[in-house]
């Protein structure tokens, strides 16, 4: 296996985290947290956690979509070089 293949799996692995956790928070109400976490084998801590981070990840998130909005204005002004 290719060593950047070999790097993205955390970087899946953890997609695959988020991805299920957004769906336990998106439809907590109508089956319960325990439930879902169970079908989507989702440890219920990690799930608490990702919750409790969401303001974290907002204001990086934030962050990063100014560092974009910066890096394509300094590349604009060098004339896309």
């Amino acid at each position: 296996m290719s060593r950047s293949k070999v790097g993205l799996k955390p970087a899946i692995v953890s997609l695959r985290l988020l991805n299920r956790c957004q769906f336990v928070e998106d439809h907590h109400r109508a089956w319960g947290v325990k439930w879902l976490c169970a079908v989507l084998e989702v440890v219920r801590s990690s799930f608490c956690k990702w919750r409790a981070d969401r303001e974290a990840r907002g204001v990086r998130e934030r962050a990063d979509a100014a560092l974009a909005e910066r890096i394509r204005a300094v590349h604009a002004e060098w004339d896309g070089t």
